[in-house]
C-alpha cells in the first residue's frame, strides 16, 4: 500500500516536472545504504519499487556517518541524475 502511494506520487512529479520545463532535470536518492565497518548491513529501495532507466550520471552520497543518524551505523545513499526527464513515467 505505501509503496503504491510513493509510486503514484513520484508519477505525479515526473508528469509535473515534464509540464513546467522542456528538458527538466531529475536528482533522486536511489537506494540507501545502511552500514556497519564499512559492510552494508540494510539495503532500502529510495524508488519504493519503480524503475527508472538508468541515469545519466550517479554518484555515493555519504549522507551521515555514525553517529550522525544512529550511534552505530552510517547512512549513505546512491543519487541519480537524469539530465532530460522530459520522457521518464517509470515502471513499477
Amino acid at each position: 500500500m505505501r509503496a503504491a502511494f510513493a509510486q503514484v506520487l513520484m508519477r505525479s512529479h515526473l508528469t509535473w516536472l515534464a509540464s513546467v520545463a522542456d528538458r527538466p532535470v531529475l536528482f533522486s536518492d536511489t537506494e540507501s545504504l545502511w552500514l556497519k565497518d564499512g559492510r552494508v548491513i540494510r539495503r532500502e529501495d529510495s524508488l519504493w519499487g519503480m524503475r527508472l532507466p538508468e541515469p545519466d550520471l550517479h554518484w555515493i552520497w555519504d549522507i551521515a556517518p555514525a553517529p550522525e543518524e544512529d550511534d552505530r551505523h552510517d547512512l549513505r545513499h546512491t543519487v541519480g541524475a537524469w539530465l532530460d526527464a522530459s520522457g521518464l513515467s517509470g515502471s513499477a
